[in-house]
């Protein structure tokens, strides 16, 4: 008589399991593969501001005047 094969019952878990176990991006134990790039803090906040699944041009819709994010304001680290 054929068997099929039904893989074991597990526990389900969530992402926060999977996730909590891997190092930190930056760590030099983590490898080559997950450093965190030297960019230019005005470059990190260009980067944030890119609307998710979106490239580059997705900044172009931000409203600027006089060279100043309108709709945002960029405040220096209080140390918080």
């Amino acid at each position: 008589m054929p068997r099929v094969w039904e893989p074991p019952k597990r526990t389900l878990g969530g992402v926060d399991d999977v996730l909590g176990r891997m190092r930190l991006p930056g760590d030099p134990l983590a490898g080559p593969m997950h450093r965190v790039p030297l960019l230019q803090w005005q470059t990190w906040v260009r980067l944030a501001f890119v609307e998710a699944g979106k490239d580059w041009r997705s900044l172009q819709r931000l409203a600027v005047e006089n060279g100043v994010l309108r709709d945002y304001a960029l405040m220096a680290d209080q140390g918080w």
